[in-house]
């Protein structure tokens, strides 16, 4: 019998190009995710926004000016 592993997708766009795109597993507490989102913008100056997708398949579009009440809304938020 084989387990479908859950993952939450992140990709990173410069504009309408996608720069990187990368598969957290689903274990991973979302904090933990959307810090490494938000590292991501303050190491990459050229980054625009990022999407990522979560375990239901929904889409979460992030701005490079996350704020952290935001970023605390969306812990909660994104499955």
């Amino acid at each position: 019998m084989s387990k479908t592993r859950k993952l939450r997708k992140v990709a990173l766009y410069r504009g309408s190009e996608a720069i990187m795109n990368y598969s957290q597993h689903a274990t991973e507490s979302t904090a933990k995710i959307l810090h490494t989102v938000r590292n991501e913008f303050h190491r990459n100056p050229g980054l625009t926004h990022a999407v990522v997708t979560d375990r239901n398949g929904r889409e979460w579009h992030l701005e490079r000016n996350l704020s952290r009440l935001k970023l605390i809304w969306l812990t909660f938020r994104v499955n």
